[in-house]
């Protein structure tokens, strides 16, 4: 797989990406980078925040779905993009890791929600592929 581990793709009204990885941890921690480069803004403090994370769902696409979503909660409630993340533990069923991250400002760009739009994760010969597409 010498292709990025995420692209920006263009999208009639909303904004997605197209993200790769050579197994479900890998697509998880790649769809969580590139989430965070769209978001774009800039670093305040040195401090780091860290945050361990667990959730469970009944299939792989929510879990994803609820994953990005759960880091986008941190941006809302306390400023957090969580680029960095370690997936520890990750089945269709559950995903464990820890983010960490920095209090970032004047974010290039707003996500409302991450969807469910065509979401599909497909196997590819090295790995997999998804489209993630969020509401702005």
């Amino acid at each position: 797989m010498d292709e990025p581990a995420w692209r920006e793709i263009e999208h009639t009204a909303d904004w997605a990406l197209e993200i790769r990885g050579k197994d479900h941890a890998q697509l998880f921690e790649n769809a969580a980078r590139g989430m965070a480069s769209l978001l774009g803004g800039r670093s305040v403090g040195r401090r780091t925040s860290r945050k361990r994370l667990r959730l469970i769902a009944p299939d792989w696409e929510t879990l994803l779905v609820d994953w990005l979503s759960e880091l986008l909660f941190w941006l809302e409630e306390d400023g957090l993009i969580l680029q960095d993340v370690r997936i520890e533990k990750v089945n269709e069923m559950e995903i464990r890791a820890e983010a960490t991250g920095t209090k970032g400002t004047d974010l290039r760009r707003h996500i409302k929600a991450v969807t469910y739009n065509d979401l599909a994760i497909r196997a590819l010969e090295g790995g997999l592929e998804t489209t993630i597409v969020f509401d702005v």
